[in-house]
């Protein structure tokens, strides 16, 4: 297993090069037999779920779910804005938002009150329960972050934020061109 993804990686590695025309690379990797599991996608994928899992288990003990911490980061970032600004910040489809706030708005957490100047646009402010909320466990983001970093060191953290944001880059180009 371990030959097998260490040979694939290190065809991809090989069809990577410094041309600026992606379109040899795209032909190579018609023909390419990677499985899924050493796909980059899946990787981040894994690594998203266990970063999830590890959030998860620390949240449970204040009654929190992960679909509600996200909309709690943003308000803790930006208290006050649009639904929909939520919405898009977390790139999540508006039912999902909905229930996770429907959950923050029971547990007293948030309210929502529609904007007197446009009644389609909800407002979503914390309330102090909300905001006390934050100390106590906002630390977990930073904590499994230290700890999936453990043993990863400062230029390597330097350079995967490099390689992600430019292949990040790359795929919104791509969605540009479709759109």
């Amino acid at each position: 297993m371990l030959a097998y993804t260490a040979y694939v990686f290190n065809e991809w590695i090989a069809m990577a090069s410094d041309e600026k025309d992606p379109t040899e690379r795209i032909e190579k990797s018609r023909t390419a037999n990677l499985k899924l599991s050493d796909s980059v996608a899946a990787i981040m994928r894994n690594l998203a779920r266990d970063y999830t899992r590890a959030l998860e288990r620390r949240l449970a003990a204040h009654n929190v779910t992960s679909g509600m911490w996200f909309p709690l980061r943003i308000l803790w970032e930006k208290d006050g804005i649009l639904q929909n600004e939520i919405q898009k910040e977390l790139g999540t489809a508006q039912p999902t938002l909905t229930v996770a706030l429907d959950r923050l708005e029971r547990r007293g957490l948030i309210t929502r009150r529609r904007s007197l100047t446009d009644r389609r646009q909800v407002h979503v402010e914390l309330t102090r329960r909300g905001k006390e909320l934050e100390r106590e466990i906002a630390h977990y983001a930073d904590e499994i972050q230290v700890l999936a970093t453990l043993k990863v060191n400062k230029q390597e953290l330097r350079t995967m934020y490099a390689v992600f944001g430019k292949m990040k880059q790359a795929l919104e180009q791509d969605l540009e061109q479709v759109a």
